[in-house]
């Protein structure tokens, strides 16, 4: 074969098809049905390329059968990389406006992860941006013969992000001459022996070629920015038209991670009229990546993918239910800011009758390990806590935009993500519980399970299981106690639910003064049904105890409770203790079939364990057993949930003098794959006061509860506490709240203790004692909170209080004023208001907090006030000043939420506010304010006049242009102030003023829109050692921060104070080298990319570029200034109208 005849270059693909409107002249494709794509050498067949994903069609229609013209990749979740010359729609060698403007109105990227052949499942993206290299070029001779092409990349942006398909990474480095690459393409196949297959261009192929010296096919043009690879050895592939576009691929030591080292821009084909023959020796270029990194990476930063927010799966709600795992959400940030410590987003709620739930509970929460991805399960509670007929309807879910990260589009408002319905028949039957426990005739036991089904026509709520669900009572009225859920309560509602309750025999192990009759009693108004129904007070059994005297039997404890690495075989240990050596060659002597131990799965059959080893391998009163059970699977972290109950049976194992270990359910083990190997046991603190003022209900108290990876807040429930009085009455304690959702290390639940008589008095004076009860508290692998047995012992209290009110009439040693102005403002997403407390005893700021203030409305809004700030924060006082706020009950305060609101003190009731003597606030009424929003704003394009004159400020307002009515008159929190700056600190288009007073406090004085500024306190900043205070957006949110530069040692920190709207909150964003030697500092967007940005103008005349990145500062040394005969009157402005901030200066030369 001559090499010269077949020596005729074309492109490997037929370019974009544009839409006829386009005003360009699209010719049609030559031979497009003809091409074809991955040949190969002999009869080789052409190979699918089912698992690449990332490499996708380039197609002007979504239509199934609609072939490609170019092939591309993802190179991040929203981005491709292909050939410039694929929008090259003329010809001519070169990309015009126009033609880019044509292809974004086009073009589709289009790919299938699960199948090779690109059909009805497959997906479709469309273009949106368009992004050519600028020196791309088709470069040909003074006879216009093709040469070759350079530069020839392009990056094209898509509408949304792909979730599902893992992008293709860079190579970075140069491909060895040698190398052994893949290439995959659509269109076309066939191969030198069978001449040219007919294909449809759908089908992702893949081959195999080898990197070789030629550069360029024009040995006197040399281009080092190409490989080539050609179709002349044995199992060797080949490009063809249809291909450009396509990825080279190599592999790093082994890996089966690809890399994209180059993309196909042209090769060889024969000449006419044989265009479309394979013959061996054709050869291709490709563009190579590595010599382009900083283009790509330039316009990926430009362009960074954008976040996501998609609906995995939902549920609709029939059947009546406190909450359900309704919604999963997939949440993408391509920027990986979903790392460990960005919150969990929330969702709300809003359907008929006024429904809006802004705090839904958080179920499964799955973190990508580089932050890229969060998904989350969600449900909704009903109204009341169950969802029930009344509540039949549609409801919408939303997203709360402004706890997405900053690369979310959107950061304020909600965003309408899709519907749930409910339909739930009328319940009217009320759940049922049985349960039966054998006759004990053998003693030395010191815990007896019992098994309790319950069981409703449509679901019992399992969150209302717990401890002292169940009561053990014997007859004679002698004995009793209440029993313990066995396990974690991870149960999920269901018609029919088992629970395993123990409870402590009398005198601590069954024995012959225990003989008598016993009731088993489940507790009225304990479990409950779905529809809110509980269960009846009702004896669901009997047992009697006839126990010879003497007969003290050897007893079994499992201290397995959890698996949690991914494994075939399920190991665990049982310890069996005696009241003489127990015999360990019966422990060995049973294994399958007859075996000591039955394991049985909650999904799945039943298997007997085998007996592993024994510790010791002696006669002991102490013996620990290791058992293994195969179930002829590997567990994975899938089957996390799972429930194993563990049998013992009787006379399997016993002690030296023949007494057997009697048969008993030894508990469950739960798998959890992933949960770690955890063995501490979570801890918990107490924080309660004493009770000093007659009158109040409930005495409220907080339980903190830490573990070292995290509580498992499903175990927290009324059931963990009860309180012992003086007269040795044991109390229930109520849950007050806890925040359940996402378990954390730290979880803060509140309680109350109703007082004895209906309100607290001094008959019920004296020391009463909080036993957190054991087994109640744990963490997510299953480890439980020590506590307290049922005997409840003094020594075992987790805190005392005590209650000593005066029966004479105590007047209010701590008093508070509201200050409360009417909220006028629209599109506010808080209000704020201030509280003075006063008392001679002092108060110390520390005692301020989210619990002091609740505020009501008559439309159904309650909600505890948050703590901003207090004024001169640092130091007790016999006045403090305490701004609180409220948000929105959805976005922002509008017409529809006008009204009285009232002011509430939770006071006693919650003891956070206390003066230095332990006096606590009275609870009451403390004012109210109204919201009433006026509609009719001043024009906000308008300036307006502000001074300070004898402790106010005075703003003129103006109505028109050129008319300014007489000023508005505004008091000062201060007469006297350091520093002030004006910034749109709300985020609402008018201007706002901050003043920095004397003792530290930052006030904001947000305008009114209609000429005042209502001032309230955002935050402390320490008065000395601060300069270069600024005014800018630095997180890119809309609403303008303060940044101060504070020094630390010989450096400067920079510190900015971020604007949520309504305070501050302080994030150090980097530092500076030298806190002295800055001679200014300017504030604009200099990169004209995501915030506000700072130009520091050192002493030495280096100029130093400061880019924020919505969370730190990243420094770049731009230039440096000749000020030997000095400058000054530096401004910043856009003087070239590039969108980017630029500085002038006006230097001692004249320059």
């Amino acid at each position: 074969m001559n090499f010269y005849e077949i020596n005729h270059l074309q492109f490997l693909e037929s370019r974009v098809l544009l839409s006829g409107d386009s005003g360009l002249d699209t010719k049609d494709p030559v031979d497009f049905p003809d091409l074809r794509s991955i040949v190969n050498i002999g009869s080789d067949a052409s190979y699918p390329a089912n698992f690449y994903p990332a490499v996708g069609l380039l197609r002007n229609s979504t239509g199934q059968n609609v072939p490609g013209h170019c092939t591309g990749t993802l190179i991040t979740p929203q981005h491709v990389l292909t050939a410039a010359h694929c929008l090259d729609a003329d010809r001519n060698g070169t990309v015009s406006q126009a033609e880019i403007n044509a292809a974004v109105a086009n073009l589709y990227f289009t790919t299938d992860y699960g199948a090779n052949v690109v059909g009805s499942t497959a997906q479709n993206f469309k273009v949106t941006a368009a992004f050519v290299h600028s020196g791309f070029q088709v470069r040909r001779n003074t006879a216009g013969d093709f040469i070759d092409t350079v530069n020839d990349l392009a990056i094209l942006r898509l509408d949304r992000i792909a979730t599902n398909i893992v992008p293709i990474k860079l190579f970075r480095s140069a491909v060895p001459v040698d190398s052994v690459v893949r290439l995959i393409g659509f269109g076309q196949s066939g191969n030198t022996a069978g001449g040219v297959a007919s294909s449809n261009g759908r089908v992702r192929y893949h081959g195999v070629a080898r990197i070789d010296t030629a550069t360029s096919i024009n040995p006197n043009q040399y281009n080092p920015a190409t490989y080539s690879h050609a179709l002349d050895e044995k199992n060797e592939s080949q490009s063809r038209p249809g291909d450009s576009g396509s990825p080279v691929l190599v592999y790093q030591n082994g890996s089966d991670e690809p890399f994209l080292a180059g993309v196909l821009s042209y090769g060889q084909s024969g000449p006419e009229p044989d265009r479309n023959e394979i013959r061996i020796g054709q050869r291709s270029w490709d563009t190579r990546v590595d010599l382009y990194l900083n283009w790509i990476d330039g316009i990926l930063a430009q362009n960074p993918p954008q976040s996501n927010v998609e609906i995995v799966s939902q549920s609709n709600i029939t059947t009546p239910q406190g909450s359900s795992t309704q919604i999963r959400i997939r949440y993408s940030s391509p920027n990986g800011q979903f790392t460990s410590g960005f919150p969990t987003p929330k969702i709300a709620a809003i359907g008929p009758n006024n429904y809006v739930n802004t705090n839904p509970r958080i179920g499964l929460v799955i973190r990508a390990a580089d932050g890229t991805t969060l998904t989350v399960d969600y449900g909704f509670d009903g109204p009341g806590g169950v969802w029930n007929a009344n509540d039949n309807g549609s409801y919408q879910f939303v997203t709360l935009n402004n706890q997405l990260p900053s690369d979310f589009p959107n950061q304020s408002g909600y965003t309408q993500l899709g519907t749930f319905t409910v339909n739930v028949p009328v319940d009217s039957q009320i759940p049922a519980a049985s349960g039966t426990l054998p006759d004990l005739t053998r003693g030395g036991a010191p815990e007896q399970n019992i098994r309790v089904i319950y069981s409703d026509n449509f679901g019992i709520d399992a969150s209302t299981l717990g401890n002292n669900d169940v009561v053990i009572r014997k007859t004679d009225g002698t004995f009793l106690t209440s029993a313990n859920l066995l396990g974690d309560n991870t149960r999920r509602d269901a018609g029919t639910i088992q629970a395993l309750y123990t409870f402590t025999p009398p005198g601590g192990t069954w024995d012959s003064s225990d003989n008598g009759t016993y009731q088993i009693i489940v507790r009225g108004n304990s479990i409950s049904d779905t529809s809110g129904h509980f269960v009846n007070q009702t004896t669901i059994d009997t047992f009697s105890v006839n126990i010879p005297a003497g007969s003290l039997h050897p007893y079994a404890r499992l201290l397995t409770q959890q698996i949690t690495s991914q494994t075939r075989y399920i190991d665990f240990e049982v310890v069996y203790t005696g009241y003489s050596n127990i015999d360990v060659s019966s422990i060995s002597a049973n294994n399958p079939p007859f075996g000591a131990i039955l394991v049985e799965p909650s999904q799945g059959l039943a298997e007997v364990a085998s007996w592993v080893s024994s510790t010791p391998g002696s006669n002991a009163t102490t013996v620990t057993a290791r058992y293994r059970v195969d179930f002829v699977k590997t567990w994975t972290a899938a089957d996390n949930g799972i429930v194993l109950n563990l049998q013992l049976f009787s006379d399997s194992v016993r002690d030296v003098d023949s007494r057997d270990v009697p048969g008993t359910r030894l508990g469950t083990i739960k798998i959890n794959i992933g949960g770690g190997n955890d063995t501490v046991r979570p801890t918990a603190v107490a924080s309660v006061s004493n009770v000093n003022l007659s009158g109040s209900e409930r005495h409220l108290f907080q339980v903190a509860y830490a573990d070292n990876e995290a509580i498992e807040s499903t175990t927290i429930n009324s059931s963990n506490l009860v309180v012992v009085g003086p007269d040795q009455q044991v109390y229930p304690v109520g849950q007050s709240g806890v925040n359940f959702g996402e378990n954390f290390a730290t979880k803060i639940a509140g309680y109350g203790l109703d007082a004895p008589g209906g309100s607290w008095g001094a008959e019920d004076n004296g020391m009463y004692r909080l036993f957190l009860l054991d087994g109640t508290v744990s963490d997510i692998n299953g480890n439980f909170v020590p506590g307290a047995s049922s005997d409840l012992n003094p020594n075992d209290a987790l805190a005392e209080f005590m209650v000593n009110i005066d029966p004479a009439p105590l007047t209010p040693p701590i008093t508070a004023t509201v200050i409360a102005p009417d909220l006028t403002i629209s599109n506010q997403q808080y209000y704020q208001f201030q509280v003075r407390y006063r008392s001679n005893a002092g108060i110390d700021p520390a005692v301020f907090g989210d619990n002091d203030i609740i505020v009501t409305n008559n439309n159904g809004y309650l909600e505890f006030a948050k703590f901003v700030a207090v004024a001169n924060g640092y130091s007790t006082g016999t006045s403090k000043t305490v701004t609180y706020r409220i948000a929105a009950p959805i976005d922002f305060w509008n017409t529809s939420h006008d009204g009285a609101y009232e002011i509430h003190f939770a006071g006693g009731e919650i003891p956070t506010v206390v003066d230095l003597s332990g006096n606590e606030l009275s609870a009451g009424l403390g004012g109210q304010f109204n919201i009433n929003i006026n509609t009719t704003p001043l024009n906000s394009t308008l300036s307006s006049f502000v001074g300070l004159v004898n402790g106010n400020w005075w703003q003129s307002f103006p109505t028109a242009s050129h008319i300014f009515p007489e000023a508005q008159s505004t008091k000062s929190p201060a007469s006297m102030i350091r520093l002030s700056k004006v910034g749109d600190f709300n985020g609402d288009g008018f201007d706002d003023l901050a003043v920095w007073l004397n003792n530290g406090d930052w006030y904001v004085g947000q305008s009114d829109q209609q000429g005042g500024l209502n001032f309230a306190l955002w935050t402390q900043w320490r008065t000395n050692d601060v300069k270069e205070i600024h005014v800018g957006d630095f997180n890119n949110d809309g609403k303008d921060d303060l940044i101060g530069l504070f020094k630390s040692g010989t450096r400067g920190r920079w510190w900015v104070s971020i604007s949520d709207g309504g305070r501050f909150s302080g994030v150090h964003w980097g530092d500076y080298g030298k806190y002295h030697g800055i001679h200014s500092v300017h504030v604009a967007n200099f990169d004209g990319v995501k915030g506000d940005d700072l130009a520091i103008i050192a002493d030495s005349g280096v100029v130093w570029m400061v880019k924020t990145s919505n969370h730190r500062f990243q420094y770049l040394n731009s230039h440096r200034w000749d000020i030997t005969h000095g400058f000054d009157y530096v401004q910043v402005g856009d003087f070239n109208g590039d969108g980017r901030g630029d500085l002038l200066a006006v230097f001692g030369t004249g320059v």
